[in-house]
């Protein structure tokens, strides 16, 4: 599978790093807290 802008490109010996964005559902939310840290 070939794709002309991929998300993701890895190479031997380069790192990459991932971003999440994520909208609070309300003023509650506390998923964001929990995908910051890489535990959801």
């Amino acid at each position: 599978y070939c794709d002309e802008r991929p998300l993701l490109l890895g190479n031997v010996g380069m790192g990459a790093r991932l971003c999440t964005y994520y909208q609070k559902l309300n003023s509650n939310d506390q998923t964001a807290a929990s995908l910051r840290h890489g535990r959801h």
